[in-house]
C-alpha cells in the first residue's frame, strides 16, 4: 500500500489498516486475492525502472505493483488541464491581437 485515503471511509484510521478482518469487510477483494499486513525492518524505495501498475481498492486506497521485465508501451491520455491551458492560451493571443490591431490604426 502506498497510501490509504479517509475520503470514502472516514472512519478509517491507521490501527485499522492492522486489523486484517476489518479489512477484508470494507475492501470486498476480488476472489483469490488477500489482504495482509508486513512491517519493514528497514525503509524500502520502490522505485520503478519499468512499468507499475497503480490501482486503488474500494475504500480508495492506493497500491503499487512493479513487475521487473514487463515492458509494455505506455499510453498518454491528455487531461483537461493541457486542453484549458490551450483554450487560455488562444483566447489571450486573440485578444492581443485585436489590441495590437486597435493601436496600429
Amino acid at each position: 500500500m502506498q497510501s490509504y485515503a479517509r475520503f470514502l471511509v472516514p472512519s478509517l484510521t491507521i490501527d485499522d489498516l492492522q486489523d486484517v478482518a476489518y479489512m477484508d469487510t470494507i475492501l470486498g477483494l476480488p476472489a483469490g486475492w488477500t489482504y495482509s499486513v508486513k512491517q519493514l525492518a528497514q525503509e524500502w524505495q520502490n522505485i520503478s525502472q519499468g512499468n507499475a501498475y497503480l490501482l486503488q481498492d474500494a475504500a480508495g486506497n492506493s497500491y503499487m505493483q512493479y513487475v521487473p521485465g514487463v515492458s509494455q508501451p505506455l499510453v498518454y491520455t491528455p487531461g483537461p488541464l493541457p486542453i484549458l491551458g490551450v483554450g487560455t492560451a488562444f483566447g489571450f493571443s486573440r485578444r492581443l491581437r485585436a489590441r495590437i490591431k486597435k493601436s496600429s490604426l
